[in-house]
């Protein structure tokens, strides 16, 4: 990266909301074939100012990039934990940055529209997104009691899921694909993105997220991808053997995830 660019990353690391620094690193992102992560920084440009007409311009740019590629029929789209596909052949991964549940929820296809990331008619979407709501916001509004999380799962959930329902709606695609929530990262790794509370209450609040994404499935007729059950340990949390970072499952486990994705294939 440029000089400007590292500077841009280094202010948004530590001022997220900055329109600038949006601006500016999403032009780096483009510029580095990151272009569904692009359009997630353009609009966090234009939120933080809605007078950023670079950034507009940028993100029109973006969007008609993406509208005009053409994706394989099945599209990942999600946060980081999205890698997992990338060695799938025939799979088209989109990484749109740390995007949460909540914000998808609150923003709807205003965000997540499928159309502008050159999905539609006949395509499989897979979603990859809550992780980051389970590790590092969920607790701040939950007192850890059974019926607290019940609620916030509920809340999270039946907003993320009506957003996905309206995207696929809208696209024209074929089939839809949740993702459940990976395992959290066990005790005793040492993470760089911020986490709230112990591996007991993530394990207790990926479960009930999961549960949720399960109904909800069935309800709306969507698949649901287990990427929980065959990467846990016996305590709940992601097991040793799956990762490499303590963090993520290791892309050196693509093939097991390909093989759940091709039950609901």
């Amino acid at each position: 990266m440029s000089e400007a660019e590292c500077v841009s990353n280094a202010i948004l690391a530590k001022f997220p909301h900055d329109s600038v620094a949006n601006f500016v690193f999403g032009l780096a992102v483009f510029h580095y074939g990151h272009h569904s992560y692009a359009i997630t920084l353009f609009r966090n440009a234009l939120r933080a100012d809605p007078n950023n007409v670079e950034a507009q311009q940028a993100l029109e740019t973006a969007i008609r990039t993406m509208r005009a590629a053409k994706p394989h029929d099945v599209c990942v789209i999600g946060n980081s934990h999205t890698g997992l596909f990338k060695p799938i052949r025939d799979v088209s991964v989109f990484w749109v940055g740390p995007v949460t549940m909540r914000r998808l929820g609150k923003e709807g296809t205003e965000f997540l529209d499928y159309r502008n990331f050159g999905i539609g008619a006949g395509a499989t979407v897979v979603a990859v997104f809550g992780e980051i709501d389970v590790r590092a916001h969920f607790m701040k509004r939950s007192d850890g009691s059974d019926r607290s999380i019940a609620e916030v799962a509920d809340s999270l959930v039946s907003g993320y899921l009506r957003t996905l329902a309206e995207a696929f709606k809208i696209s024209g695609a074929q089939r839809q694909i949740v993702a459940s929530l990976p395992p959290p990262f066990r005790e005793g790794i040492q993470v760089k993105h911020e986490s709230i509370g112990d591996v007991r209450q993530r394990v207790a609040v990926t479960v009930a997220v999961n549960e949720r994404f399960r109904f909800g499935c069935q309800l709306l007729g969507f698949g649901y991808l287990d990427l929980y059950t065959p990467f846990a340990n016996e305590a709940g949390a992601l097991a040793e053997q799956f990762t490499e970072d303590g963090f993520h499952i290791h892309i050196n486990q693509a093939g097991l995830a390909a093989q759940e994705l091709r039950k609901l294939l």
